[in-house]
């Protein structure tokens, strides 16, 4: 089979990303998907991909050459990246990471004696025995589980399904790393059982957790970054709104003896806000969320979610405090992200200093140029200011009816801060009350009463403090009387 390409793919392959689109495909050899040959207008060859003909994503470049693609070619493959893997200190590591190793679609995880995999193309699925027979040959594994249960194989046309292709994989596996163990779950866990492309990450914040200081582990799934902070600090905080993910990281810290962990289910937006009320400090804090971005039309709502946690989680921190966070969201890239911490940082008033910009583990390869790869990107940050002790502050996101409850709750006091934006205070004087609420500096806005007295309404590119003001006549009158007090 051949499939024939337009310049604009064959420049795609000439510039390294792996991938065509239907688009650029001119000619298809048909419904059947598989490996097959592919060329230009001009019948030049340009190489062999995998070919997905329900996919937006048509072919993915495996190889240049003619040479045949079977189960010796995958085995040889796939134990040149094994390869690449030597010298990694944990019973669990990435051996095949797709596109990244030059295999796209291929995912092969090691548990220790056994392989978790996913074919993750409808070209691979076709596949499905050489690339087999090739993991054997190059991992010699004592079993094999395809966890081919990804959300992506339905826009390949393929079924969700786990499965077992050879030997035995048992529902749970411990997994050594860096001196901590903890209880994989192959069958039923996320990913291919682990979050494996965070080890590196869950080292680095271990090493720089405060020594009995105060730690706090958001969106922490099984417990494995509080078990890490938990060897340093003299008490941690793990929070999950599974109940289930928590008996799993309670049973991590038995099986590690660790004792210094408080388990608690709750939502981390709410906790976050009610840990800021009460005033709370932490040495060490983490914040390793789920993909708040699935599609690219998300990504504004997805950018406000990790704005609101990141700019709670700094206020909290204690001076000298380090937090990591992080986002896997493939469709917020680094820049936005690393925009939103500053954002944030602003925000916070804090000064936060930037010790490392992070990404997937070294076992998880990303190519500068196929940014599919870098789909894990975090920064881990120093508080290094005194902690600013602040005024009453009216928070964000808020109602105008809520707006003017605080206003009355607060009104004996000269002044109050606006959240999160700390620059300018709230004033009560000449019988006007004056909202400041200032933006960026491109976007700053004068603010200040209108004309009967009342507040003026205002919106600006991120918050819009002030809404609707006109449906709250009885409010804004006890305000103007408090006010004249």
């Amino acid at each position: 089979m051949t499939a024939v390409v337009t310049a604009k793919g064959a420049e795609r392959w000439k510039q390294g990303h792996p991938w065509i689109y239907r688009s650029d495909v001119a000619d298809e050899p048909g419904k059947e998907p598989g490996i097959l040959r592919v060329t230009d207008r001009r019948s030049r060859f340009l190489g062999q991909a995998l070919y997905s003909p329900k996919s937006e994503i048509r072919l993915r470049l495996l190889t240049r050459g003619e040479e045949p693609v079977d189960a010796a070619w995958w085995g040889e493959r796939i134990s040149a990246a094994a390869r690449q893997r030597a010298g990694i200190e944990a019973s669990a590591w990435r051996a095949v990471h797709a596109e990244g190793d030059g295999l796209p679609s291929l995912v092969v995880d090691k548990y220790g004696p056994w392989v978790v995999a996913q074919l993750l193309s409808a070209g691979l699925e076709r596949a499905r025995d050489d690339v087999l027979a090739g993991i054997r040959t190059a991992l010699t594994p004592e079993g094999i589980l395809l966890r081919n249960d990804a959300g992506v194989r339905r826009h390949e046309g393929l079924p969700l399904e786990v499965t077992l292709a050879y030997g035995e994989v048992p529902e749970v596996v411990e997994v050594v790393e860096d001196g901590v163990k903890y209880r994989a779950a192959p069958w039923s866990g996320q990913k291919t059982g682990a979050f494996l492309d965070q080890r590196e990450n869950r080292a680095l914040v271990a090493r720089h957790t405060r020594p009995g200081g105060r730690a706090l582990d958001l969106f922490t799934y099984h417990g494995s970054f509080a078990l890490h902070l938990a060897r340093a600090a003299a008490d941690v905080i793990a929070v999950d709104q599974s109940a289930e993910a928590l008996a799993r990281g309670a049973d991590n810290a038995r099986l590690n003896g660790i004792g210094n962990i408080a388990w608690r289910e709750a939502n981390a937006f709410d906790l976050l806000r009610e840990l800021e009320q009460r005033k709370e400090r932490f040495d060490t804090i983490v914040l390793d969320p789920p993909a708040f971005a699935k599609t690219k039309d998300t990504v504004a709502r997805a950018v406000a979610g990790y704005k609101e946690i990141n700019l709670r989680a700094m206020r909290i921190l204690a001076p000298q405090g380090v937090l990591f966070t992080c986002s896997c969201s493939y469709h917020v890239s680094r820049d936005v992200f690393q925009a939103m911490l500053a954002d944030a940082a602003r925000d916070s008033g804090r000064r936060l200093q930037l010790l490392a910009v992070r990404g997937a583990a070294g076992d998880h390869p990303e190519l500068v140029n196929v940014p599919e790869t870098g789909y894990l990107k975090g920064a881990l940050l120093r508080a290094v200011d005194k902690h600013v002790k602040r005024c009453p502050h009216l928070p964000c996101h808020r109602g105008v009816g809520d707006l003017l409850q605080d206003v009355v709750r607060l009104g004996e006091q000269d002044e109050a801060g606006v959240g999160p934006r700390r620059v300018e205070p709230l004033g009560i004087r000449h019988g006007h009350l004056h909202v400041c609420f200032p933006l960026h500096e491109q976007d700053r806005l004068a603010h200040g009463p209108d004309r009967d007295g009342g507040i003026e309404r205002r919106e600006g590119t991120h918050e819009r403090l002030v809404h609707r003001h006109e449906e709250h006549g009885e409010l804004r009158r006890h305000v103007r009387r408090l006010l004249s007090l």
